[in-house]
């Protein structure tokens, strides 16, 4: 009974590490602590996640992303952006596990970059002539719950910052003039 009792209230204990009971028939000799992750899966957080949308402007070769559907359809209507595929599902609040994606411009360039990372950001505004237009939203640092990569690409000809959930989008890219830079990060599928 009081090993029962034992084992339940480590089941049930809040934190961010489990144990594990080691019983040899008789008594508990040890204890072992195992830690978890401190996200869990929750489908709700998926159906609260907002699509990130991508448009590009074919005359200054600019790929814009945003999450917010009025800003989207404006840089369509009025300045000249064609409307391209969502890139997947992103959160418009903080959520556990998810950090900022950072969205900055650089006008002299028509070059809008994302990035997650606090320091290129403070690079791109301090060195690279970019100005900082705030977060886009909130993704994933590593692939948890069935998200997907976000690639970043650049086209130094085109001064151009790309980004796409698509494998086959990216390696299109990649033949056209786009160096790949890695994964920004992961987004829930579209």
């Amino acid at each position: 009974m009081k090993f029962t009792l034992f084992l339940c209230s480590i089941v049930f204990s809040a934190g961010i590490s489990s144990a594990t009971a080691i019983y040899d028939g008789k008594d508990i000799v040890r204890i072992r602590e195992e830690s978890q992750p401190t996200h869990f899966c929750n489908p709700k957080r998926r159906r609260e996640a907002v699509s990130l949308l991508r448009a590009l402007n074919p005359e200054t070769i600019d790929h814009f992303m945003t999450t917010d559907r009025s800003e989207w359809r404006e840089a369509i209507d009025k300045r000249g952006y064609k409307e391209e595929a969502p890139q997947g599902f992103v959160f418009d609040e903080e959520e556990p596990d998810t950090v900022p994606l950072y969205r900055l411009y650089n006008e002299d360039d028509h070059d809008h970059f994302y990035t997650t990372s606090r320091k290129e950001r403070s690079k791109a505004v301090q060195e690279l002539g970019f100005s900082f237009e705030g977060i886009t939203g909130y993704i994933y640092e590593s692939e948890i719950c069935g998200s997907i990569p976000l690639y970043r690409m650049y086209n130094a000809k085109a001064t151009d910052h790309f980004y796409t959930s698509s494998k086959e989008e990216r390696d299109s890219a990649a033949q056209a003039g786009w160096d790949p830079e890695g994964i920004e990060g992961y987004v829930f599928p579209a």
